[in-house]
């Protein structure tokens, strides 16, 4: 019984071991906020730069976009968006960019003839 116990507990603590080596360590630390009105701007609305580079220096490599006012469609890859063309998002949706690539190449535009509101948090991966 006693040798089922202490190889218990040594599964146990290699378990933790490769769980915690697997983990990633750091956070998302908060950099900045931004409101976009989404109109019918031909090639679609994009992120304001200076919110996720500064200098040339990346101040930013996460975002979530909250959806208000009206269905919108966007892209994270450069292309332009219409209003038929693209991903759907509703209001009330979240959309998450999970890098600084999808951050410069996000465009949205509005389906209807109500415009859409995004907020935008950005976020920085610190380790």
């Amino acid at each position: 019984m006693k040798r089922i116990t202490i190889f218990t507990l040594i599964v146990l603590l290699f378990v933790s071991l490769a769980y915690a080596a697997n983990r990633p360590q750091g956070q998302f630390r908060p950099v900045g906020e931004e409101t976009i009105t989404v109109d019918n701007t031909v090639g679609g609305k994009a992120l304001t730069a200076t919110e996720y580079i500064s200098s040339g220096r990346i101040i930013s490599d996460f975002a979530l976009i909250r959806i208000e006012g009206a269905q919108l469609r966007y892209f994270t890859n450069g292309s332009a968006p219409t209003s038929t063309v693209g991903t759907p998002a509703l209001p009330y949706e979240t959309i998450m960019l999970q890098s600084y690539d999808e951050l410069v190449k996000f465009r949205a535009i509005r389906t209807g003839t109500t415009s859409a509101t995004i907020t935008v948090n950005y976020y920085l991966w610190t380790p």
